[in-house]
């Protein structure tokens, strides 16, 4: 980076910290407007400033601020989305972020002139120039002033490298079950942990040692959306809230040291489970539901061991009305109160003083957040960033703004209480991709790791497995062989994600379709050729012979294929939706493809001529099928499949005879843009066979 601020249309933009200040005097005080970036937001401006005289790819986005992790072009879109949102620049009309359409973006705004402070010291302005106008004390003491001055912004300018050098904190696990784990509670000891999990029926509150595995069954709960919460510091009990038989909303009181164990204390009016605090000072709970908000006294015993006499089972309303806020939470020290409102797009948090009644801290977010969490101080707050969140942050009371770690293991999904200075606990959840095959009627799983293995395609008849993988921190294709053994067969410079994989007719090479690019890569000698085409909105990518490729143009809807030896394309039909070509040994080769509308399939039977296609061979048809309704479809061994998805029912996939007559053979978490066609009747694809959460501990200091 050239310097570690800039300033543009008015912005100033501290490269280091990545926060946006619109202070026209490029002061930093508390007073103006601050504005921390996401991590990837600030990456990304960077990333276009440094290349201000270019134009910034997508892959080069992917390769530098996502670093190995699949992305999407959408999401690359919706990031540059985000950022100029935070200038109100428009991409009609950019004054800052262009979009250039098939290659990037450029960053067009003209950098102004930063004064820094070193800058100023050097200035003639401040030199003093006549010894007799100031006196030899004065020049003396100058000198040192000018000296300590260098020295300050030497160790500041040693202090911020250092800072900037240090990697981020990475969080470590403290739970390991596999399933959900989530709405964790660390004790005051910091070494027990409670937490909502799954069970082999429901769900249920567990808890676990920190550092160890096996956890402890405590009681069984409705469902996910239950909070425990550690009740004082000297014992195990907790409270929650759950619903009773009558589905009725009650907070409990559980005493793993009772005989009765679950004790209801308190009656809440809400649909589903809501969440307590525990304030230990007042020796009381407190909540909000359909109602309004509440603080109630919750054992006399808690009273009595610090001294205090508090009437049990007390209720206080308190003057926090749950209307138009999505969630709100006491302060430790139950001074302050923190509302969060959010309109699916904005959030803003506020923090007010109870005793004063007044307004202590206002931030808006440009983006949505669920809930937030105060720190045990209660001098600052804790938030994610925006959905998917893989960043966590800190503001401070003061308005100041700090990215807390970041993590490219899953998304952020939940802060806990906070118990300690020291800790923070959230939960990541990942999901865990798995390659599965369907054989006369049997499911069976090829591949099953804990990483993202998808988009797979098998060769017939050798049985060559090559899939998509992020084995290795980028996406990549791996092949694995008949002995299992596997092999890394790319080696992609750039983060990227696989959408298409196709084997030549003679196994001896591999369609890969990456982000918008087609690859064909040598099994053998590993070499990649990359063809000349934007690869962007088109489909069904796949080998109609060894020298030649296909593909549906979903905005022509067109069929065409490429000659490779030549790299010329030729159009073989309109009227296109969808298009598989078959080529099994005991069948008539020829093409199964569906209107543009997805209601009709028909078969067209069509030979090779001179290894080439001709558009003429199209003219007669044979009708498959007209109840594919715009369903997704695919044909294996000259059976007509069709996935049924519909919002109140899990994703099926069906057998559909010539009657109309629809047969499951799978369902559930399967990707139907993964399915591909095997010999003998057989499909391969992948499914989202564990979705994973499990509680992270972070160290703050």
């Amino acid at each position: 980076m050239e310097t570690s601020s800039v300033k543009f249309c008015g912005y100033l933009f501290d490269r280091k910290q990545g926060t946006i200040s619109t202070n026209k005097n490029q002061s930093k005080s508390l007073d103006n407007e601050l504005f921390h970036l996401e991590h990837q937001q600030a990456k990304i401006l960077n990333l276009l400033i440094d290349n201000r005289n270019e134009v910034v790819s997508r892959e080069q986005i992917a390769d530098q601020v996502w670093q190995g992790v699949i992305v999407e072009d959408n999401t690359i879109s919706k990031a540059i989305t985000r950022l100029r949102k935070v200038f109100n620049d428009s991409a009609k009309s950019p004054q800052i972020i262009k979009t250039i359409p098939k290659k990037g973006y450029q960053f067009i705004a003209a950098l102004e002139p930063v004064t820094e402070l070193k800058a100023d010291l050097n200035n003639d302005a401040v030199k003093p120039t006549n010894l007799s106008s100031f006196g030899l004390k004065s020049v003396v003491a100058f000198a040192a002033l000018v000296g300590l001055l260098l020295l300050l912004i030497l160790m500041q300018k040693s202090d911020d490298e250092t800072i900037s050098a240090q990697p981020t904190p990475l969080p470590k696990a403290i739970s390991f079950r596999e399933g959900i784990e989530l709405n964790a509670h660390l004790h005051a000891d910091k070494k027990q942990l409670l937490f909502v999990g799954d069970t082999a029926d429901g769900y249920g509150i567990f808890t676990k040692n920190v550092g160890e595995a096996n956890a402890r069954l405590l009681t069984p709960v409705s469902s996910r959306r239950v909070y425990p919460k550690w009740l004082q510091s000297s014992d195990a009990s907790f409270v929650f809230s759950d619903l009773d038989e009558s589905q009725q909303c009650q907070i409990y009181k559980f005493d793993p040291a009772s005989e009765s164990g679950r004790e209801n204390v308190a009656t809440c009016l809400n649909e589903t489970p809501i969440e307590v605090f525990v304030d230990e000072s007042r020796s009381s709970i407190v909540w909000s539901d359909n109602a309004g908000s509440w603080r109630q006294s919750i054992a006399s015993s808690i009273a009595n061991s610090m001294g205090k006499s508090i009437e049990n089972g007390k209720r206080q309303s308190l003057p926090y009305a749950s209307q138009g806020i999505n969630f709100q939470m006491p302060s430790p020290n139950g001074e302050l109160w923190a509302t969060l409102q959010d309109d699916g797009k904005n959030s803003k948090l506020v923090v007010h003083d109870i005793e004063r009644s007044q307004v202590v801290l206002e931030k808006q977010l440009p983006y949505s957040i669920s809930h937030f969490k105060w720190s045990k101080a209660s001098d600052a707050l804790y938030h994610l960033g925006e959905h998917p969140a893989n960043q966590l942050f800190q503001l401070s009371l003061k308005g100041e703004h700090q990215l807390l770690a970041s993590t490219s293991l899953g998304t952020m999904t939940s802060i806990s209480d906070l118990q300690s200075s020291d800790t923070i606990e959230f939960v990541i959840s990942s999901v865990d991709l798995d390659v599965h095959q369907l054989q006369s009627g049997q499911e069976t799983k090829l591949i099953n790791s804990p990483f993202a293995d998808y988009n797979p395609a098998l060769s017939t008849p050798s049985n060559k497995l090559a899939f998509a993988s992020k084995r290795n921190g980028s996406a990549q294709i791996w092949l694995q062989d008949e002995n299992a053994s596997l092999e890394q067969l790319s080696h992609f410079e750039r983060a990227s994600y696989i959408f298409d994989l196709a084997w030549s007719p003679d196994e001896k090479r591999l369609l890969v379709k990456r982000n918008d690019s087609i690859h064909i890569i040598d099994i053998n000698s590993k070499e990649e050729q990359v063809l000349p085409v934007d690869a962007a909105e088109k489909v069904d990518w796949q080998w109609i012979s060894n020298k030649q490729i296909a593909y549906v143009d979903r905005n022509s809807h067109s069929l065409f294929s490429i000659d490779l030896e030549d790299q010329n394309a030729a159009l073989l039909m309109a009227n296109v939706g969808r298009a598989q070509y078959v080529n099994d040994l005991d069948a008539t080769k020829g093409w199964f493809i569906s209107d543009v509308a997805g209601a009709t399939l028909h078969y067209i039977d069509t030979q090779l001529l001179d290894s080439r296609l001709s558009g003429e061979l199209f003219s007669e048809k044979q009708l498959v099928s007209n109840q594919l309704k715009g369903r997704y479809w695919i044909v294996s061994d000259g059976k007509l499949y069709v996935v049924n998805q519909e919002s109140d029912k899990p994703t099926s996939l069906v057998l559909l005879d010539k009657d109309g007559s629809e047969l499951e053979v799978i369902s559930g978490t399967f990707n139907p843009n993964s399915l591909r066609a095997t010999h003998q009747s057989g499909l391969i694809y992948h499914r989202m066979n564990r979705n994973e959460a499990n509680v992270y501990q972070l160290q703050l200091r």
